[in-house]
């Protein structure tokens, strides 16, 4: 309940390798150059946490193969309503990179975590892109 499916295409050097696989979690992160005042630098955050890869070379089963190094691996990833929605919106702004997880532990059917600044009222985020009232931009 509550997910999407969003699209990433991503270099290889910025997919583990390209040693991510079909039902892995991964956490998003967004490297882009932020200004501040005459000073420009690189930064790189998290957008998404533990989003499970649904789909590799969109394709839904393992594969063996190797990848170029030289084009981009497409992922399809589920995330929760808000983070797919920030994750098509961080594409434009800068490079993903997928960083490899461990198996995020079951939620109970809530997707806030109240240990986590960030993620602490994530319900309330899903349900207000649900309803047409939150715009990522």
């Amino acid at each position: 309940p509550n997910t999407r499916a969003v699209n990433v295409a991503v270099p290889k050097i910025r997919a583990a390798g390209g040693a991510i696989r079909v039902d892995e979690y991964v956490d998003v992160l967004l490297t882009t150059k932020v200004a501040s005042g005459d000073k420009e630098e690189t930064r790189t955050a998290p957008i998404a946490r533990g989003c499970k890869v649904v789909m590799k070379r969109n394709n839904p089963w393992q594969m063996l193969g190797t990848d170029p190094d030289d084009k981009p691996m497409d992922f399809t990833l589920q995330a929760n309503a808000y983070r797919a929605a920030l994750i098509e919106y961080a594409k434009n702004y800068g490079e993903l990179t997928l960083l490899p997880v461990p198996t995020p532990p079951k939620t109970n059917g809530t997707w806030s975590d109240p240990t986590s600044k960030e993620y602490a009222n994530e319900d309330q985020r899903i349900e207000e892109v649900n309803r047409g009232e939150r715009t990522v931009s």
